[in-house]
């Protein structure tokens, strides 16, 4: 169990893109959920899918997600020490939990907000598109933000020492 409660935190990282310390994480996370429930219910509404309200949302992102999470670190955890190709071991690194996904995942969102395969097919990936764009706007203007104290740090300490320099 620690050995699957360590990859999915692995991947969980990866997906939001390594963030530096406990604020930073706080941020990420908050904008990425904020940013997938609302990317979702926008493209529900531009695919036709009627059966939109905020708790089916909400769940149809916790099936995919947690699918997609799920068999990623399945396939990472039991099939990939077999593979010795890295080519090979790269296309099954990502091809199969998609595959998986579209297996599975799909289609439980489809018989949640009862729409057809291609039109949540669409909804969810361009949600998650959406929020992928989100999460690195995040962490750039986070990092952004560290470097423009830093800088306004650095330029209060050289007026200090030019200030105490014309005084002596």
């Amino acid at each position: 169990m620690l050995r699957w409660y360590n990859e999915v935190s692995r991947l969980i990282n990866c997906l939001l893109g390594y963030p530096d310390g406990n604020a930073e994480t706080y941020l990420i996370w908050f904008v990425s959920l904020m940013t997938l429930l609302v990317a979702m219910r926008f493209a529900c509404m531009i695919y036709g899918i009627s059966n939109i309200g905020w708790t089916r949302i909400s769940l149809v992102l916790l099936i995919g997600i947690l699918s997609l999470i799920g068999a990623a670190a399945a396939t990472s955890l039991y099939l990939l020490r077999y593979i010795k190709d890295p080519v090979v071991k790269q296309v099954v690194m990502f091809g199969l939990p998609i595959l998986a996904f579209v297996v599975f995942g799909i289609p439980a969102q489809c018989k949640i907000l009862k729409s057809s395969f291609l039109k949540m097919f669409l909804a969810f990936t361009s949600s998650v598109l959406v929020a992928i764009f989100a999460i690195n706007v995040a962490h750039t203007c986070y990092k952004s933000l560290g470097e423009g104290q830093k800088r306004s740090e650095s330029i209060r300490a050289r007026s200090t020492n030019f200030e105490s320099l014309v005084d002596e």
